[in-house]
């Protein structure tokens, strides 16, 4: 019943991002949305941080909040179906106590998928991947690309050794 549930909510959650990804007022958030990966890209190559390095970067990233999401649902599927199907109530109560584990999970698989470049790696992060490619993530046009590069910049620390990501 777990993984019915499961495969339920994934669907749902397919179905949301994919009818507001047709708004047309949807479609420029998430324009910018590309044009953010893009300068996270270029800053992640050590690239010069410019509109036109930044065009060449792909759209999808590994980290991006669809594929945390996405892999929020499946981690769940598999913590939860460790667990009967109890009473409304017993079931609400474990989701909720659940709900730290599986977020934490998912953020260091997350984590740990974005940073590797092994084959199981790619595999894993596909799903994400596809689901920003078709709903959460446009291509951006160059004025965006350079909104994205001057919000970029004002965050960068000084010190560079303060930045874990690069």
């Amino acid at each position: 019943m777990n993984l019915i549930e499961g495969i339920f909510r994934i669907i749902m959650f397919l179905i949301y991002v994919s009818l507001f990804s047709f708004s047309k007022e949807m479609r420029r958030i998430l324009m910018y949305h590309g044009a953010e990966h893009k300068a996270i890209f270029a800053y992640e190559k050590g690239l010069d941080l410019t509109a036109e390095n930044a065009k060449k970067q792909p759209k999808e990233h590994p980290r991006c909040g669809t594929s945390f999401l996405f892999s929020i649902m499946l981690i769940s599927i598999l913590v939860l179906s460790f667990f009967g199907w109890q009473s409304p109530l017993k079931r609400l109560i474990i989701r909720l106590l659940l709900v730290p584990l599986i977020i934490g999970i998912s953020y260091e698989v997350n984590r740990i998928l974005a940073k590797s470049d092994g084959f199981i790696s790619r595999i894993l992060i596909k799903p994400g991947l596809l689901v920003q490619k078709l709903a959460t993530v446009k291509e951006p046009d160059l004025e965006m690309l350079e909104v994205s590069l001057e919000a970029l910049k004002a965050v960068i620390p000084e010190d560079g050794e303060l930045d874990t990501w690069k």
